[in-house]
């Protein structure tokens, strides 16, 4: 059996599985920790493709012989099924010692995480003596795993002892270089061996992304991380608390890149440090970040602006690899213009901490403005924002700017020059960390001319909102603002009242809907949208109508 590269990939997850070992020996174990440990706990002799069955792959391995380094205790054997790599030449065997202690350097002496615990005291006695034991066997179809074995007795941390198995030949993989995977497979599974070491409860989806992110620190040039972060790039709107999702709990070491990228490679062993306190992954995350001078919801808004520019869409400014990864999925696109209730299918409205891409495409358009209304929930409720990315007509990717949103949520943004640009990228971001499948509209309009932002009228408010009877909606006329016109839509964007129309005195003013159609008739419950228009502006918000 061959597997093709990248869906071998896949397999480099760490197995934390309950230690059997630990069990029969008085021990303590703990839950299956991972997608990768349901997968190798499902393992049987045949597919394992060793003989070895689900308890010997939680069992402590058994080699003859080892080879030790400052810090590792590499576990061997020179036949059988279990053989290193081109035996008798110990050229692979040494790549491994030279990976482990380089590992080390990197995790513990530079990064600044927890050394592994001693297990030479555990009650199975570890390896022989306190040096960390790395077991090279045939792992076939899984390049490795990190097997949590004790609780260490006298700390208040939730840490656990532990040890390495690595596959002993990456043999059936298609790899041209065995020593790549063994170095990569290695630096994944001793982040997991580090983790242990501070706090075995972290949440599934933060093992993940910060095993693949120590992966692309030890080793940067192999850049196994990109096809991991593919999943969570094409998947903008699932929310990164996603420890049912195999391959987006891995892809969430997109997150990892961002935080290192932005506040340094130590922001990361922080976060570990903060998770001993044993309280959940996002308060603590909330609680460094404000270390760091920002906040949570900040943080996951900007790093979903950040990864509007990657793919083809990389501008040099951001993340240094990113035009070597997957552009960001979209969610919707439009074509034709205007766009009166635009929004992705609710399948794909965006989780909490997670966002949605839109696109605006200029196609045949010759107007030179492009106005952008966005109307979600209120931002007490759910916060949220919007931002404003486009494609020049050269197909370089440039930020554009904030739609200011209101505290019910809603806001414009004139994009001038639009005549001139391939494309426009709305950024949505639900940045509550409570809050899934996010909803909002947007509505679009090409339009010529320009208007002074000075004299741009606006709509302030709408409440009550939801509303029985009656809702008043309060607008922003500023002098010369010409000609307004505001109105009610349906869903499927037909006029259903008028509610202003020609030029109106400066100043703010309140206008009452009663829930009324131009014949005075009473509508039916359910969504509507009011729509300021004035020469070169539009405004919108959504109102709901109950019974």
């Amino acid at each position: 059996m061959r597997i093709d590269r990248w869906l071998a990939l896949m397999l480099l997850w760490g197995v934390l599985v309950p230690s059997a070992t630990a069990h029969a020996a008085g021990g303590v174990g703990i839950p299956d920790v991972g997608a990768a440990a349901q997968f190798a706990a499902s393992l049987g002799p045949s597919d394992a493709g060793s003989g070895m069955s689900e308890t010997g792959l939680r069992a402590r391995p058994n080699l003859p012989h080892h080879t030790d380094t400052e810090h590792f205790r590499i576990w061997y054997a020179t036949s059988g099924e279990d053989c290193v790599y081109g035996w008798p030449d110990s050229t692979y065997l040494h790549e491994c010692k030279v990976a482990a202690e380089r590992c080390w350097r990197g995790h513990v002496d530079t990064l600044g995480f927890r050394a592994p615990p001693l297990d030479g005291g555990d009650p199975d006695g570890g390896g022989g003596d306190d040096r960390y034991d790395v077991y090279m066997m045939n792992l076939f179809p899984v390049f490795g795993y990190c097997q949590p074995a004790y609780t260490v007795p006298g700390t208040f941390r939730d840490d656990y002892t532990s040890y390495i198995g690595i596959e002993n030949d990456f043999d059936g993989f298609g790899f041209p270089d065995r020593v790549e995977p063994l170095k990569m497979t290695i630096a994944h599974e001793f982040s997991r061996a580090c983790q242990l070491s501070h706090a075995c409860s972290a949440a599934i989806w933060f093992q993940n992304a910060t095993a693949v992110w120590s992966g692309e620190a030890m080793y940067d040039a192999f850049n196994w991380y990109i096809p991991e972060i593919s999943g969570a790039l094409a998947h903008p709107f699932e929310t990164l608390e996603c420890d049912g999702i195999p391959g987006l709990s891995c892809g969430w070491a997109l997150w990892n890149i961002y935080l290192s990228t932005r506040y340094g490679n130590g922001v990361i062993p922080e976060l570990w440090y903060g998770l001993e306190e044993s309280m959940p992954t996002i308060m603590v995350m909330e609680s460094v970040l404000a270390d760091h001078g920002t906040s949570l919801e900040d943080a996951f808004e900007e790093f979903w602006v950040w990864n509007w520019f990657t793919g083809v869409r990389h501008d040099g400014n951001h993340y240094e690899e990113s035009c070597m990864w997957l552009t960001a999925g979209v969610q919707a696109t439009f074509t034709s213009y205007p766009v009166i209730d635009g929004a992705p299918p609710s399948l794909f409205r965006p989780d909490r901490l997670a966002c949605n891409y839109v696109r605006f495409v200029r196609g045949s358009q010759t107007s030179p403005l492009l106005v952008l209304s966005y109307d979600g929930p209120s931002t007490s409720s759910v916060p949220n924002a919007a931002h404003v990315a486009y494609l020049d007509s050269g197909g370089s990717s440039h930020y554009y700017g904030e739609i200011e949103l209101n505290p019910s949520g809603n806001g414009s943004l004139m994009v001038e020059d639009f005549s001139e640009m391939s494309e426009v990228g709305l950024i949505v971001v639900n940045k509550s960390d409570n809050t899934d499948d996010m909803d909002y509209v947007v509505q679009a309009e090409v339009i010529s001319g320009s208007v002074p932002e000075a004299s741009r009228p606006g709509i302030l408010s709408l409440a009550p909102n939801p509303f029985r009877s009656t809702t008043e909606i309060t607008l922003h006329v500023p002098p010369s603002a010409g000609p307004i016109e505001l109105c009610v839509y349906d869903l499927r964007g037909r006029r259903i009242a008028t509610l202003v129309e020609g030029e109106q005195a400066p100043g703010t003013r309140t206008v009452v809907w009663q829930g009324t159609d131009n014949r005075g008739e009473r509508v039916s419950s359910g969504v509507y949208f009011v729509r300021l228009t004035a020469p070169g502006f539009v405004a919108s918000g959504k109102m709901v109508m109950l019974e």
